[in-house]
């Protein structure tokens, strides 16, 4: 607000000067010459501080946090949290796997995703990680312990799938159908898997 108005004072009196000279008026000249003067030095001294209260951001990236403006005109503690930023040259996607589909997974694997924001373009990235254990992680049975029972319902992993976004198309939040392509077999050998899978937990 300083720095407004005193932009706004110097342009008033540089105008009042220029009146002056027109007007052959040397008292008036001078008079606006001088608050003019006065009116540059609060400028430049509003701009000083201006400068120190800017933000810079120690990654390039995009800003994440939404509604920025709404702290606008606003004191805040010190360390408050502004703004989030983000790279987001790389974005990534969370998909839940069923643990029965565990094998067929594998790290570099391609995947394809159609992105809500951009419906009508599939994207191409790969498989980065697979999580260590399932989102449930079910208690094991111990000496004395006796484990739950396995669910109806297979739990998940979670496939951490990596996409390409240098010219920053695909924005945060944004949700994905994402389709995971495993390696290729044989009809015989998908059956003799599935037989195998269910023989092996009845088994155990």
């Amino acid at each position: 607000e300083e720095l407004s108005r005193g932009r706004v004072e110097r342009e008033r009196f540089a105008r009042k000067s220029s009146g002056g000279l027109e007007a052959g008026d040397a008292a008036a000249v001078f008079q606006a010459t001088q608050r003019g003067s006065s009116a540059e030095t609060a400028v430049r001294s509003s701009e000083s501080r201006l400068e120190s209260l800017l933000i810079r951001s120690p990654i390039a990236g995009r800003v994440l946090t939404p509604r920025t403006g709404d702290l606008e005109g606003r004191s805040v503690a010190e360390g408050a949290l502004l703004a989030r930023v983000g790279d987001c040259r790389k974005m990534a996607a969370q998909v839940p796997v069923s643990e029965r589909l565990l094998e067929y997974l594998q790290r570099g694997a391609p995947v394809t995703a159609q992105i809500q924001t951009r419906p009508m373009k599939s994207w191409r990235g790969r498989v980065e990680r697979i999580s260590p254990a399932t989102l449930d992680q079910p208690v094991t049975s111990t000496a004395g312990v006796e484990g739950p029972a396995p669910s109806k319902r297979p739990d998940q992993f979670v496939v951490l799938a990596v996409f390409d976004n240098v010219d920053g198309t695909l924005l945060p939040g944004a949700s994905a159908k994402v389709k995971i392509r495993s390696r290729r077999e044989s009809y015989g050998s998908r059956a003799w898997n599935v037989i195998w899978r269910r023989l092996r937990t009845i088994v155990w």
